[in-house]
């Protein structure tokens, strides 16, 4: 996990350090280890399955400032974990939604994963 801190310096530094947030990697861990290691069904007040809802963040800005393709590193992200398409991380017990903002992004996505795209 790494500390949160304010990447703009004309907004408040106050809560740097302040909260923890984890990488994409523990969250799928964690979830990985929650549906592996407890019954979901005898939970009786459960009725919907926790899953994940990731954007592809500004894949446009990293692409040109970075030469990072954000829609083909979520891919590569999911298939290492064995999520890359709806029947696997259904079988993992994770369903995936993908957002982005970038319609170029989500018909690249597309071409790479079967997931559904918002």
């Amino acid at each position: 996990m790494v500390k949160r801190r304010q990447r703009y310096d004309y907004r408040s530094n106050a809560m740097d350090g302040f909260f923890m947030i984890p990488s994409m990697q523990e969250v799928v861990d964690h979830m990985k280890f929650l549906t592996s290691n407890y019954d979901t069904r005898s939970r009786i007040k459960a009725t919907t399955v926790p899953g994940l809802y990731i954007e592809i963040k500004e894949p446009d800005w990293y692409s040109s400032s970075y030469g990072i393709d954000m829609t083909q590193a979520l891919f590569d992200f999911l298939e290492k974990n064995g999520l890359e398409t709806i029947e696997k991380s259904t079988k993992n017990g994770i369903p995936i939604i993908v957002q982005s903002f970038s319609e170029d992004s989500l018909v690249e996505f597309s071409k790479l994963s079967d997931l559904p795209r918002v």
